[in-house]
């Protein structure tokens, strides 16, 4: 009987961003091979197996046994077919049961991940998670919510690393290679494929940057085995070196194992890792049980015993704002859930509007929302609270107020246009108008984030609260109290791990950014910088001694399409951080000229 308290402690490390799925080979079974059934094909593939038959007779499921028996078999496969070796994994790796995509597998998909770290050399998961969150929010770009696939080179161990501090998208870390799909050209994680014992060694002792990330995860995430058997030598020799090295780590690590497969309390006592077994049915079925386990992970995460519902914070430029239930003075607070059903007279809520050939318009997200307040209206907009066009009344409310603030605009040339760099703008002309409204309390979700969106709901958040640093900077003596609602799975996990602070945006004027300078696939610097908004792009790269003939582009993308420019382009017009939309933790990339031949990696 498995402990109600382990599933409450996995969704509380769920619930802190720290829970990390460590997926094996059974959680893709039966569509790809387990790992017995993988070596017998490599053996077949080699033409080797009565010689390797003969060491299989001993002990045929011995771990040691296996990595040897696939050793030998690579080390023919990679003699005769120096150049097609990844090609014949991914050739052998579908050999299961083809159809319905494996249910432990989907469900694991269906939980929002910031990082997963796989043994697996297959596509499913990744494709399964992205086609999921992709029809539950939309369409967004690759560099906003879907998933990315990062091996074990000195660059995408760096990339590892920075995400778990940083926003960024969730990543796949396959860190025995990756072949991806059985329809899918190779990529070149191929080249990373770990199978033998001579690769596992290598690894192991040579790999020191693949170590230390690995550590890094070990030591601040929490891991939650599935479909790993945990019985390779190779790794828990690397977590006993972990605890050795660094010592003890504050929390636990769980594994959903068969029963009797290994000794719970060695696990627990040598290695951190908490044994969630089960029993496998009379019919030799894992799935089952194990999916049982899963459900109950998943539903503690979706319904825990506690959460953090709210975060609250004082900007202390002037008299206090208001004052919640509790006694605590709050000037913006941050709200997991819905906008209000009701506003009282001096509240107020700021939905999205667009802008059409023939005028200005609701979204129809905006007018779902106005439907929940229950208002008799055909949401009649009123004429602009500002020169720009960025916010109008909305007519028709029985109490409060309501404004349209239009992010979504028509451009001459791309028509229409959504960009991370008029957030800002817009929420301040949104401040003003409410000011002189006599509003105390504005209520809206991050702006421009619905199903078409263009650039992350981070992004939309961090540049809200950096609008309002800055209007209650010039406002000091004004009380207007803003609560942004929030049920994006992405959005809350970055700001429940810390990836992204509010209090940076509305203490501080300077934007903490990674400049990334590629030179080649091997030699490539990520520093971490820190500049004003009002700072050129010329000062940064005469900082950095960027010539002017190499390249640049910002990721995230703050529209539709990440542009390269030329760096000398850049400093002839004077762009600065906020012309770039250069925002809180974006990494400024920097690569040679296209001409060299070198556009520098931009990963998959």
């Amino acid at each position: 009987m498995i402990a109600e308290r382990t599933f409450a402690d996995i969704a509380l490390a769920y619930s802190r961003g720290a829970l990390t799925p460590f997926l094996g080979s059974g959680i893709s079974h039966p569509n790809c091979l387990l790992w017995p059934e993988f070596v017998t094909a490599l053996e077949q593939e080699a033409n080797q197996l009565r010689v390797v038959q003969n060491i299989a007779a001993l002990r045929p499921d011995d771990p040691g046994t296996l990595i040897r028996r696939a050793e030998r078999a690579v080390r023919i496969l990679q003699r005769e077919n120096l150049t097609g070796f990844s090609n014949v994994i991914q050739r052998i790796l579908y050999r299961g049961e083809a159809g319905a995509v494996p249910i432990n597998l989907d469900l694991l998909s269906k939980i929002w991940w910031p990082l997963v770290v796989t043994t697996n050399y297959d596509g499913l998961f990744l494709k399964n998670f992205n086609n999921y969150w992709i029809s539950q929010q939309g369409e967004p770009l690759p560099d906003a919510t879907r998933m990315k696939v990062r091996g074990r080179s000195p660059r995408h161990c760096q990339d590892v690393l920075s995400s778990l501090r940083n926003p960024d998208q969730p990543i796949l870390w396959a860190i025995q290679g990756y072949v991806g799909l059985k329809t899918e050209s190779r990529t070149h994680l191929a080249d990373e494929i770990v199978v033998g014992h001579e690769e596992y060694r290598k690894q192991t002792y040579e790999a020191i940057h693949f170590r230390r990330t690995f550590a890094e995860i070990y030591r601040t995430r929490t891991l939650l085995f599935v479909g790993a058997g945990l019985q390779e030598p190779y790794f828990l020799d690397l977590f006993g070196e972990i605890l050795q090295l660094l010592g003890p780590i504050s929390h636990l690590h769980y594994a959903i194992i068969k029963s009797g497969s290994l000794d719970p309390e060695f696990l627990l006592s040598q290695y951190q890792i908490r044994a969630i077994e089960y029993d496998v049915g009379p019919d030799g079925d894992h799935s089952a049980p194990v999916g049982q386990i899963l459900e109950k992970v998943a539903e503690a995460i979706k319904s825990p015993e506690a959460r953090t519902i709210r975060w609250s914070f004082n900007v202390n430029r002037g008299p206090r704002t208001g004052v919640d239930a509790s006694g605590v003075k709050t000037s913006v607070e941050i709200i997991r859930g819905d906008m209000p059903s009701r506003l009282s007279p001096n509240e107020a809520i700021v939905v999205s509007g667009k802008q059409e050939v023939s005028g200005i318009e609701l979204s129809r997200a905006a007018r779902a929302n106005l439907d929940r307040l229950k208002m008799k209206s055909d949401y009649r907009l009123g004429k602009a609270c500002d020169e720009n066009g960025y916010v109008y009344p909305i007519c028709g409310f029985k109490e409060g107020r309501g404004y349209a603030a239009i992010i979504r605009r028509l451009a001459e040339q791309s028509g229409e246009a959504r960009d991370a760099r008029l957030v800002g703008p817009v929420m301040a002309a949104v401040l003003d108008a409410a000011t002189r409204d006599g509003v105390d309390r504005l209520h809206l979700y991050p702006l421009a984030t619905g199903q078409r969106r263009t650039f992350p709901p981070y992004v939309s958040l961090m540049e809200i609260l950096r609008a309002y640093r800055r209007w209650k900077s010039s406002n000091p003596s004004q009380r207007l109290r803003l609560s942004i609602h929030t049920d994006n799975e992405f959005l809350i996990n970055l700001i429940s791990s810390r990836r992204i602070d509010p209090l940076d945006m509305l203490s501080s004027s300077s934007i903490r950014f990674w400049i990334e300078i590629t030179r080649s696939e091997e030699n490539i610097i990520r520093i971490y910088d820190e500049a004003d908004e009002t700072t050129t792009l010329k000062t940064i790269f005469e900082k950095h001694s960027i010539p002017e003939n190499w390249l640049y582009s910002v990721r995230p993308a703050p529209g539709k399409k990440s542009i390269r420019r030329q760096v000398g382009m850049a400093c002839d017009d004077a762009s600065t951080m906020e012309s770039e939309g250069i925002f809180l933790g974006s990494v400024l990339r920097v690569i040679p000229p296209l001409g060299n031949g070198q556009e520098g990696p931009e990963g998959i």
